[in-house]
């Protein structure tokens, strides 16, 4: 293999692009900008983005012929008003690239422009796809995941960008990488009246207020301590006014778990809970699962091919996860078409994810980009 180590010019071009993203970001399912910024710069290099049938934003474009490498990056932005303090900030008011898609972009795009500058010798098609509305539900990947332009998919990649790892350093959870996340919603419905009186309504805030905590208490009794799961309500809807006990209250919360059999017997557990919730004090539950994203499990055959990579050619940069983050990635719905691999790229920045201090260090991206296209050259050299 030979390595590829970016020129100055090369990083000066995708850097001012990066920074274009960044500059305007767009929400879930509304990325046209975004696109047709995409689509000029695979123009400019004499290459096209095909647009998907099922979606307006977002597309994917190949370079080479035979068994297809791909490579997802997502493409929308959070409803987060970013920090003025920062250098390269948002002009889009209320939307923020706040967890680094910003960078996943211009990571695809460098990995198409590589590869078509140096594809005589390539042995695979490498596909990069730009994914809509991975923050948003229904997420993008169901809906690219439908097109059909999945034949002859050997690997999926991805990476994401991680604040809290070292600049130049790649990271990867062998196994499983990401949990599963199903948002739940559970309304409680019950007699409603004056706050004066009580006893002659079903006191739902009251009701609420308990149900929360001895859900919790009920799920820890039940489930094995040895198997992850975290259930968290953030939002609280029910009542308009101080005199008047609500009629209906809803929670909507998230359920987050690192196996399908775990996901399966909480979610048992929370309607066998309801049930005995609804006879013990006479109200009435609604409970829906609206959305289900499965865990992201790394193939283990990747997972060796990664190591041997790295050990070859960059020993020190290679940083091995133990613990699987609670948080999803709609990446696991590829994995469903062929077997993949997420990786997660050193930031070293400031702030969290999804916060509006969330800044990478740009310094990152040479780097990070060198490691993931000569990632993918060590994959194409495998023969058919």
């Amino acid at each position: 293999m030979n390595e590829f180590i970016p020129s100055v010019d090369f990083i000066i071009e995708l850097v001012t692009i990066r920074r274009q993203f960044h500059r305007y970001p767009e929400l879930a399912y509304q990325e046209f900008e975004t696109t047709k910024t995409i689509a000029t710069c695979l123009n400019s290099w004499g290459l096209n983005l095909s647009p998907f049938k099922n979606l307006q934003t977002g597309g994917f474009c190949d370079v080479g012929k035979g068994p297809i490498i791909a490579f997802r990056a997502d493409i929308d932005a959070l409803p987060i008003t970013e920090n003025p303090d920062h250098l390269i900030k948002s002009e889009n008011p209320g939307i923020m690239h706040a967890c680094g898609h910003d960078y996943h972009i211009t990571f695809g795009l460098a990995i198409l422009k590589y590869f078509h500058l140096n594809q005589a010798n390539l042995k695979h098609t490498i596909r990069v796809i730009f994914q809509p509305a991975e923050e948003a539900y229904p997420t993008g990947a169901v809906k690219v995941c439908s097109e059909n332009i999945w034949q002859n998919i050997r690997y999926f990649v991805t990476a994401h960008m991680q604040n809290d790892l070292p600049v130049g350093t790649i990271a990867f959870c062998p196994g499983i990488a990401n949990a599963s996340s199903s948002s739940i919603e559970i309304t409680l419905i019950g007699r409603g009246g004056h706050t004066s009186r009580p006893h002659e309504t079903d006191d739902l805030v009251l009701h609420t207020a308990n149900f929360i905590s001895d859900l919790t208490t009920f799920l820890k009794s039940k489930i094995n301590p040895f198997d992850s799961y975290t259930l968290v309500f953030g939002s609280l809807q029910g009542g308009t006014t101080h005199n008047v006990i609500p009629e209906r209250i809803t929670l909507k919360g998230t359920l987050r778990t690192l196996s399908e059999e775990v996901y399966k017997q909480i979610l048992k557990l929370i309607a066998d809970f309801c049930q005995s919730f609804e006879k013990s004090f006479h109200v009435k539950i609604l409970l829906e699962n609206p959305t289900y994203c499965p865990p992201v499990i790394n193939d283990q055959k990747l997972g060796r091919k990664l190591k041997d990579f790295f050990s070859t050619y960059y020993p020190e940069k290679l940083v091995l996860l133990s613990t699987p983050s609670l948080g999803a990635d709609d990446f696991a719905f590829y994995l469903t078409k062929a077997p993949g691999i997420y990786l997660k790229v050193g930031g070293e920045g400031k702030g969290i994810a999804h916060s509006s201090d969330f800044e990478i260090n740009e310094a990152s991206f040479a780097e990070g980009i060198a490691h993931l296209i000569n990632f993918i050259a060590f994959l194409d050299t495998e023969t058919r």
